[in-house]
């Protein structure tokens, strides 16, 4: 069985994937927005994974995965924390704001999964259709998912970077 510190890694490394492919399609007009939000996520849940991997310890490895592979919740706790360090060494003014941003776009990007639908109250999601009141059905690829409009804000832009920094430091 592989190391704890190899799982990190390779978690890191289909992270730096997910947020590049992200990254990318930003800079298509003509995909969907719920596509670029969809590789976000994606980027933002394995960074956090691999730093559950990475303080897990081997003997326990098995059961650590076995719970990483069946939740999407990994975003909204975890990824404030990895980076309140960058917090800490480049916006020291900032911080409480930032912070309280950082926390609400990962909770936000946590609930673009359609796993984590915060007890049914938040079937919006980046993959699949759901139904609003009245019976309309709502689909990702035609949705704007304005909750996020908040990452092409300049603390939107910070956060983003931040995950970046965060993500590079992991490999």
């Amino acid at each position: 069985m592989s190391r704890a510190v190899e799982w990190a890694r390779a978690y890191t490394r289909q992270a730096k994937a997910d947020f590049e492919a992200c990254n990318r399609l930003r800079e298509s007009p003509n995909v969907p927005h719920c596509h670029r939000l969809q590789f976000l996520q994606m980027a933002c849940e394995k960074l956090c994974k691999a730093h559950v991997c990475k303080t897990a310890r081997d003997a326990n490895l098995i059961e650590v995965l076995a719970a990483l592979r069946k939740s999407h919740g990994y975003i909204a706790k975890p990824l404030p924390g990895i980076l309140r360090k960058y917090l800490a060494e480049r916006a020291r003014g900032q911080r409480l704001h930032l912070m309280r941003h950082f926390s609400h776009l990962a909770r936000e990007i946590e609930l673009l999964s359609p796993a984590v639908d915060d007890a049914g109250r938040r079937p919006d999601n980046c993959e699949y259709p759901w139904e609003i009141g009245g019976g309309s059905i709502c689909i990702p690829a035609e949705h704007q998912f304005s909750n996020l409009d908040l990452l092409t804000q300049p603390d939107g832009r910070t956060f983003l970077n931040y995950i970046r920094h965060a993500i590079s430091e992991s490999l």
